[in-house]
């Protein structure tokens, strides 16, 4: 018997059109742009990862944690479909990322910039 751990990171075919994988469309984005992509790209090939940014930050680190829970849960707050409060969310993922790298250390090993599987199942 033999068990697969399934993610929904990394499956499917690589999404063309996008500046994350497409080198021709990054270059016609704007200079700022470009420079985050490149900069997000080298950092995520020198196996740094969004969790050892926040480490690395220290006591700022809750600030990009902060911003990132805001964004990303916009929509539902805005609906009123969000079960948990910010302020708890925010303090249970900057609670996380904060703790010494783990599990987290294999991403740049099996997944390429943009989250897309190196060596995909399906």
């Amino acid at each position: 018997e033999k068990l697969i751990l399934a993610s929904p990171v990394g499956m499917g075919p690589k999404r063309t059109g996008s500046p994350i994988t497409d080198p021709e469309l990054r270059r016609q984005e704007p200079w700022q742009r470009r420079a985050m992509l490149s900069f997000g790209e080298l950092l995520w090939n020198s196996s740094w990862t969004p969790q050892a940014i926040v480490r690395v930050l220290g006591p700022l680190g809750h600030r990009p944690i902060d911003a990132y829970i805001s964004r990303r849960f916009a929509r539902s707050r805005e609906a009123g479909t969000k079960g948990c409060d910010d302020a708890a969310m925010k303090e249970y993922v900057h609670q996380l990322f904060a703790q010494p790298g783990c599990g987290e250390l294999c991403l740049g090993e099996l997944l390429n910039f943009g989250a897309w599987a190196k060596q995909p199942l399906a």
